[in-house]
């Protein structure tokens, strides 16, 4: 038995898509099955895992796994992604909505971008870091700390950010940590991500966090445009209603073999 798959980058975010909606995985076994499909060198290699599954009140759900073989409560760029694969099954078309662990949101698709709501606490708090440095805390779906840096290409995001993902004060769940830089277009932001445990070349959740902080420290207009390393993204806001926007770009597809492990993970199929 294979399982058909897409490989999909959404501004350097790389996530693996498989059609769930019959949810033949055994649910046990869908962290170990995260952790070995996005594995670098035995697996697809991804920073995550998207199932597109079937919803009672929405067009779908999106489950998302991030390549430890964590449960994410939400994914900026994952739900772009995501939505691009449900678009390709004819599930929405210019405008539609989703369900994922964090709450409802909607989806949209303006040729070539497509741009999903963020369900944000806009309201960031700060935090003593206790190395002469401070911070914001805000959710965004999913838990960031954004922390200013004077110049966030010197920044050794790995070392720092990993310090601050396991400091108590973030305790037990952790924290994602953003680092950003004002510019004259809008920001500059790298990202270390929990789940992932390292830096990615782009975090569409922290993106949203980041521009927040920015814009009540800073007065960061909107539409702001805000570069990462695997490209830029855009953050919209009306009324606290953020909305991320970005490419979405299909690298390739295929089966997943595992080397011959994948019955491993089928509870059954319907």
């Amino acid at each position: 038995m294979t399982i058909p798959f897409h490989k999909v980058s959404a501004t350097g975010n790389d996530f693996v898509l498989i059609d769930h909606r019959h949810q033949f995985l055994n649910p046990e076994q869908l962290p170990d099955f995260a952790r070995e499909t996005c594995a670098i060198h035995t697996g697809v290699g991804a920073d995550g895992l998207l199932l597109l599954e079937n919803d009672p009140e929405t067009d779908y759900r999106m489950v998302y796994f991030n390549a430890d073989g964590s449960r994410g409560e939400m994914c900026g760029n994952g739900a772009r992604a995501l939505g691009w694969f449900a678009r390709k099954y004819r599930i929405w078309d210019t405008d539609g909505t989703f369900t994922a662990d964090d709450g409802g949101h909607e989806v949209f698709y303006n040729k070539p971008r497509f741009g999903v709501t963020i369900n944000a606490n806009a309201v960031p708090e700060p935090v003593d870091l206790g190395d002469n440095s401070g911070g914001w805390q805000l959710n965004t779906g999913v838990p960031h700390l954004v922390v200013f840096s004077k110049d966030v290409d010197s920044e050794d995001v790995s070392q720092r950010g990993r310090h601050y993902r396991y400091d108590n004060r973030f305790a037990p769940a952790g924290t994602n940590v953003d680092f950003i830089e004002r510019t004259s277009f809008g920001l500059r932001v790298r990202t270390y991500e929990r789940g992932v445990e390292g830096e990615t070349l782009a975090c569409g959740t922290g993106v949203v966090a980041s521009a927040i902080v920015a814009q009540a420290e800073l007065g960061l207009n909107f539409p702001a445009q805000i570069r990462m390393p695997g490209g830029t993204l855009e953050v919209e806001n009306t009324d606290n209603r953020w909305v991320l926007w970005g490419p979405v770009e299909e690298v390739f597809s295929g089966e997943l073999h595992l080397g011959g492990r994948i019955n491993q993970y089928v509870e059954t199929v319907k």
